[in-house]
């Protein structure tokens, strides 16, 4: 009976070892498309004069459709249609409906189901836990493109986090818990507890000190010596910082 359960524990083990590689085969791909595709029009857009180009995020025409397709129809100097605003009507999605029965269609196959525009789609990026770490590529075309992944979206810290702020485990789901250690640095309990929890983990150091003696600059960060406390006035602005 034993023999028979470790037989049965290795096969899950392996049938899960051979999805998460599926998985992040499959991210790659897409990953690859989006970077390159992205990446290629930015570069071409460099050589094209600002009268004749028309930057539309997707977030921007699924959250406000009717405004981002009248300065679109306004750029080619065509008139505006209301049958813009709903491209998911029967005429239009036959043309990506499969050739024959059993094919495969043209585009995204949950597109022949939708009935309309639907703003929600705009964050659906955000809440997504990434199966690994962007490339090195993408995050830099991302960042061309002004998106920026919140910190517990990353395994690892990014450079510009301040030193204070300690990843406590590898976990990228929300919501982000962030633990206040004091000055001693000691973050080993902390580390045992956050590798139970299923949500992104922080710490962030803490030492009392005199606001009188920290000087703000013109970007609101401390010229404190010592990096090593916090000044925020309540949760709120704490949030906001990291």
């Amino acid at each position: 009976k034993s023999h028979h359960l470790d037989s049965h524990s290795k096969a899950q083990e392996r049938k899960l070892d051979l999805q998460t590689n599926v998985e992040c085969a499959l991210w790659e791909e897409a990953e690859d498309l989006w970077a390159i595709g992205n990446g290629n029009v930015l570069d071409f857009l460099t050589r094209i004069t600002s009268e004749r180009k028309l930057k539309l995020s997707y977030e921007s025409i699924v959250q406000h459709p009717e405004t981002t397709s009248r300065a679109l129809c306004s750029m080619l100097e065509i008139p505006f249609s209301p049958d813009m605003l709903f491209p998911f009507t029967d005429v239009n999605t036959s043309t990506f409906a499969p050739a024959f029965k059993g094919g495969l269609g043209a585009g995204d196959p949950h597109m022949l189901s939708r009935r309309g525009i639907h703003s929600h789609f705009a964050s659906t990026w955000q809440r997504t836990s990434l199966p690994q770490l962007l490339s090195p590529f993408t995050s830099h075309v991302a960042k061309r493109l002004g998106y920026s992944l919140p910190a517990w979206k990353h395994t690892i810290l990014r450079s510009d986090i301040p030193v204070d702020v300690v990843r406590l485990n590898s976990s990228t789901k929300e919501p982000a818990i962030i633990f206040i250690h004091d000055h001693t640095g000691d973050v080993h309990y902390l580390r045992s507890l956050a590798t139970e929890l299923t949500a992104a983990a922080f710490c962030i150091r803490a030492l009392a000190c005199d606001m009188s003696n920290i000087d703000m600059n013109a970007k609101g960060q401390s010229q404190h010596k010592s990096s090593s406390f916090i000044y925020d006035k309540d949760v709120q602005s704490l949030a906001a910082r990291y």
